[in-house]
């Protein structure tokens, strides 16, 4: 076998270890934030070209991938919670996060779930998360407005806040039309 075979080889296997981390600790999150008794059902969402371009514009960044992983939470058998799993690219390397929306598209809860980056990690401060809450698709997200810059963290901080507003304003298109 070649080395470029081996190459791809290994990328895909470190690739569905990875794909099954984040799936464990997106899972414990969605179940620390609603209890064990909540049932959660996820979907591998395509985004369809027209939504993705036009969110992609208003955003003025670019989704990761053509997906995302959209979470529903039921509690007594009623969907009260949605979740969106999706990825920014940070300085150089993808920044994976968890939005946590009310059954009114309102931020619940915000949580990085893999940190790739050697510096910014301050963004997964539990202090700068939680300005998201309660925001929504027509919320301002402009940092030193009403998000808080980080120093040091600059790149980490602009990608999630245009990612935070893409996956809101995506969330709410992908319910609305269900």
């Amino acid at each position: 076998m070649n080395l470029k075979k081996i190459v791809i080889i290994k990328i895909i296997l470190v690739s569905i270890l990875f794909a099954g981390e984040l799936k464990d600790r997106t899972d414990a999150h969605l179940r620390k934030f609603f209890g064990e008794e909540c049932a959660i059902d996820s979907k591998k969402y395509i985004i369809p070209k027209e939504l993705k371009n036009e969110i992609e514009n208003l955003t003025q960044q670019r989704f990761y991938t053509d997906f995302v992983f959209l979470y529903y939470i039921k509690k007594d058998d009623k969907i009260n919670s949605y979740a969106v799993l999706d990825n920014v690219i940070g300085k150089v390397q993808p920044i994976t996060f968890l939005v946590i929306y009310d059954s009114n598209f309102s931020i619940s809860d915000f949580q990085i779930i893999k940190y790739r980056e050697e510096h910014g990690g301050e963004v997964q401060n539990e202090s700068w998360r939680n300005q998201f809450i309660g925001k929504r698709a027509n919320s301002e997200f402009t940092i030193n407005e009403n998000i808080d810059g980080i120093t040091g963290a600059t790149i980490s901080v602009k990608s999630l806040i245009k990612g935070i507003n893409k996956t809101t304003l995506l969330i709410r298109s992908i319910v609305g039309n269900e």
